[in-house]
């Protein structure tokens, strides 16, 4: 039987569920549907490994993607369409090493392992807008949603170490201005993209 609510305007609370992916990774989420405004809870992570080229050396990274806030959806005309911004605890963060063989390390010639680390803020918003199908009229049963949207990490916060222990304690300048080349050359995760698809639950 179907319960059947006038989107464009306010409406009864209908409770949803929703698995999705997207360029956070795999997550899933809760929410309240209210007609023209929709309350969410979601979570996401995903660990991608590969190559990247930091400061003219190649490292090995697993960059983390991820993080669990709350949004809040408005559909300005009444229909599939709505606006949404949000905030997350952030989960996005680069981990990787790096072979130096007499490379340049802050100015300095070093050989060894490097390790870097790159930290954003904790708490980022999320703006972007997006559409809901099927039950976009706050029927129960299954729906599609598609969202697209700016995860805002802000600016990278370095930590670079080598294996040498001696070489950590008389050369932390060098360490200071790789960390900074570092950061320049991370400086596209700032913001991050986001295409995101969800299958929902309408109850």
């Amino acid at each position: 039987v179907k319960n059947h609510r006038t989107r464009g305007a306010l409406h009864a609370a209908t409770p949803f569920v929703e698995v999705h992916g997207g360029m956070l990774g795999l997550g899933a989420e809760v929410g309240v549907d209210f007609g023209m405004v929709r309350l969410r809870a979601q979570t996401s992570q995903y660990d991608y490994d590969s190559e990247q080229e930091f400061d003219g050396v190649d490292f090995d990274t697993t960059l983390e993607l991820g993080g669990t806030g709350v949004l809040v959806d408005f559909a300005p005309f009444g229909g599939s369409f709505y606006v949404t911004a949000g905030l997350f605890q952030n989960d996005v963060g680069i981990k990787g090493d790096g072979l130096y063989a007499g490379d340049d390390l802050g100015g300095v010639p070093f050989t060894g392992r490097v390790f870097a680390e790159a930290d954003f803020d904790d708490q980022v918003p999320y703006v972007g807008l997006g559409w809901h199908f099927f039950n976009r009229e706050g029927d129960s049963g299954l729906g599609l949603s598609v969202d697209l949207g700016a995860y805002v990490n802000g600016s990278a916060d370095i930590e670079v170490t080598t294996d040498n222990a001696a070489f950590n304690a008389t050369n932390q300048a060098a360490i200071d201005q790789e960390e900074k080349n570092i950061e320049d050359d991370v400086e596209e995760y700032d913001t991050l993209p986001v295409i995101k698809l969800g299958l929902s639950y309408y109850f």
